[in-house]
């Protein structure tokens, strides 16, 4: 990290959402980050002020994806990052929770997110994911 760049901290819940096979991602538009821009990525988004991290994932999810999720298992799985921006250094929290879809509506227009997909599991290229990716799904399996 270099040490004249502003550090912030954040906590962001995702959603390891599964329908058979298949994962619900999305894929990131992101430009001012290229080691994450258009990777495909578990969907969620940070927690905001005086949310729960439960609150804020069916918030995200429902806003990215247009699906209302129900999450079915409350103990998360725990992961952290650093992602280096040209003049920022950001260190994530990321909590992973098991969830169903409950409900389908029309998503917002979120301009971080350029698709929505459901990818077989088995057949991810995770040279096209978001780094940690394959650490969440197999720690999901468990």
């Amino acid at each position: 990290m270099n040490g004249n760049k502003d550090k912030k901290f954040i906590a962001v819940a995702v959603a390891l959402v599964k329908r058979g096979d298949e994962i619900l991602m999305t894929l990131r538009n992101e430009k001012a980050l290229p080691e994450a821009h258009l990777k495909w990525e578990l969907p969620g988004g940070k927690i905001d002020f005086g949310e729960t991290p439960e609150q804020a994932l069916i918030r995200e999810i429902r806003e990215e994806t247009g699906y209302t999720v129900k999450i079915i298992d409350k103990n998360p799985i725990i992961r952290t990052h650093i992602w280096e921006y040209p003049t920022l250094s950001l260190h994530a929290l990321c909590l992973g929770y098991k969830c169903k879809v409950v409900d389908e509506q029309k998503p917002k227009n979120d301009p971080s997110i350029k698709a929505i997909a459901w990818k077989k599991i088995r057949d991810l290229d995770y040279s096209q994911t978001l780094r940690g990716t394959k650490e969440f799904l197999e720690a999901m399996r468990k």
